[in-house]
């Protein structure tokens, strides 16, 4: 695809890389199936699919939210048309994001406060009920070895 494109705004990126950067380097991700297409989602980069080996996947797992090829010709001949002309590029990406932004909290969990508040108060209650379940062990068997 990079090649038959010619665009030197067309990168594949380095297996050393982290792809957190990548993602959010990136104006759009394309994948086959990854978790990492979820958290593209989340940055507000909208993701293709692609799948030439009739695996399914992509539509199981991200329904309609995406756009999902199945033919490189097809793929090739719809990067062609978002580079050839910017305003093409931005409406595709606004509507995309708009399919995604409807799709994410089926699949997401944004907590309503403050991630480190819910990720703190989650550990904290962890760390209690296993607390009470030590205490417990220990009262019924006298056992403090563990």
């Amino acid at each position: 695809i990079v090649a038959h494109l010619d665009a030197s705004n067309v990168y594949l990126t380095d297996k050393e890389l982290s792809p957190y950067h990548c993602v959010q380097l990136c104006d759009l991700m394309i994948t086959k199936v990854s978790t990492l297409a979820f958290e593209a989602m989340e940055f507000g980069k909208p993701v293709i699919s692609i799948s030439l080996d009739g695996d399914e996947r992509s539509q199981e797992t991200y329904g309609d939210s995406i756009l999902k090829f199945t033919d490189l010709e097809a793929l090739d001949g719809f990067l062609e048309y978002l580079l050839t002309d910017a305003a093409n590029l931005t409406t595709w990406c606004e509507q995309a994001l708009r399919k995604q932004d409807e799709f994410l909290p089926s699949k997401m969990f944004k907590p309503d406060i403050p991630v480190e508040t819910y990720m703190v108060d989650r550990v904290l209650d962890l760390l209690g009920n296993e607390m009470t379940l030590r205490k417990t062990i220990i009262r019924r068997t006298g056992n403090t070895d563990w």
